[in-house]
Parts: structure tokens; C-alpha cells; sequence
């Protein structure tokens, strides 16, 4: 793994390089913003998608929008700052159907202790979801976690059949970020003590986590 990690950084440092000589390959800002991701060095990352918007003008292109503002994202530590947040929506202005800008605006109101106008996005972007798509179980588990925070019952809200969480990465991803919550819920006294606004809040850190890079699959 520090082998790989080492032929990615030395890949990432080559890519860089070649942009300097040519800085007007969109592509290749959006490939090494990726790789900065991978390695996580979220600032770079930044940069690097700061010049891929740049290079769209005055046409943005709302994939490299929507990409550029999760990584903002995931450089403030899970939270969507109101610059990632004007940006999403900006994405759903030009590509209505795009769910990562969907998901994060819910998470949004989560963040902001509206669990219930959360819960309501999520289960619209579920309903929208196309059959196998790769964002669709994360987004049902946290679907799930704020109907038991808020005691309503998700399957009432959801079409029959609707895709469960599923994938062998995905779940390793929630055990690990279902570790963390419950750690937060013990320091904080229990489910109980709390409400579920607050209780919200601290889950959006691993849901970010969670589902980031699946709306590119």
C-alpha cells in the first residue's frame, strides 16, 4: 500500500507538471484534483478544480461544478459551506436531475438541524434513483438513520423494491462511521439526551465521508 501510495504521489507530481506547461487542459485539472483527492491533500484539490472552473468560461459545465463543490466539502471536514451549497444549486439550475447536488443540499438542512426537510430530499432522490445506481444505498442508510432519529417509518415513504444498501465498500464505510456516531451519542449522554436536530448534526461528518466519489461511478 506505501508503495502504491508513493507511485501515486510521484504520477500526481508528473501530472502537475505537464499542467504547468499546458494549464489549459480541463481534463487534466480535473484528473489531478482527483489525485489530490485520493491522496488527501484537499487543498491542492481545491486549486486544482479552481482552475478547471476557470478554464469552463462563461458556459460551467455542471459536472465539473458539482465535483469541484464536493470537494469543497470534503476540504471543510464533511460540512457544506455556503459557497459548496451556492454551487450545488447553481449544478441544479443547468441539470435538474443531478443527484450529488440533490444529496448534499439535504444534507445542508441536516447540517443546519432540519432533519425532517432532509429526510424529505433524501426519499425524493431515492425515488429517483435508477435501478443499481451506486449512491443509492448510502443515501438510503442515512435516509434511514434520520427517519429513527425523527420515528417515522422510511418504507412507508419509499416505493416498494427500492434499493437497499448494498456493496461490500459501502458497508465497511458505515460500520466505520456507525462506530463514530455511536461514540458521539455516548459522549453526549445517549440517543436521549439531545434532540434530533443536534443528533443529525453529528452524523453528517461520516454520511459526507460516506458517499463522497460514488455520484462519479
Amino acid at each position: 500500500a506505501d508503495e502504491e501510495h508513493m507511485d501515486m504521489r510521484m504520477l500526481t507530481a508528473k501530472l502537475a507538471e505537464r499542467l504547468a506547461k499546458a494549464p489549459e487542459d480541463l481534463q487534466g485539472w480535473m484528473l489531478l484534483g482527483r489525485s489530490y483527492v485520493t491522496l488527501g491533500d484537499y487543498p491542492r484539490a481545491v486549486e486544482a478544480y479552481r482552475k478547471a472552473v476557470a478554464l469552463t468560461g462563461d458556459r460551467p459545465a455542471p459536472m465539473v461544478l458539482a465535483e469541484y463543490a464536493e470537494v469543497l466539502v470534503q476540504a471543510d471536514g464533511g460540512q457544506v459551506s455556503g459557497e459548496a451549497a451556492g454551487l450545488f444549486r447553481q449544478v441544479l439550475q443547468i441539470l435538474p436531475t443531478e443527484p450529488r447536488s440533490k444529496f448534499y443540499l439535504g444534507l445542508v438542512k441536516a447540517q443546519a438541524g432540519d432533519l425532517n426537510g432532509a429526510l424529505q430530499d433524501w426519499v425524493a432522490l431515492l425515488k429517483e434513483a435508477e435501478p443499481g445506481a451506486p449512491w443509492a444505498g448510502a443515501v438510503r442508510e442515512q435516509a434511514q438513520e434520520a427517519a429513527n432519529m425523527l420515528k417515522v417509518d422510511l418504507a412507508s415513504l419509499l416505493p416498494a423494491g427500492t434499493q437497499n444498501p448494498s456493496g461490500r465498500g459501502y458497508r465497511r464505510r458505515r460500520s466505520h462511521a456507525g462506530a463514530g456516531s455511536q461514540a458521539d451519542d455516548r459522549r453526549h449522554g445517549g440517543a436521549a439526551g439531545g434532540t434530533a436536530g443536534k443528533r443529525g448534526q453529528r452524523q453528517c461528518r461520516w454520511l459526507a465521508e460516506t458517499c463522497q466519489g460514488l455520484f462519479r461511478a
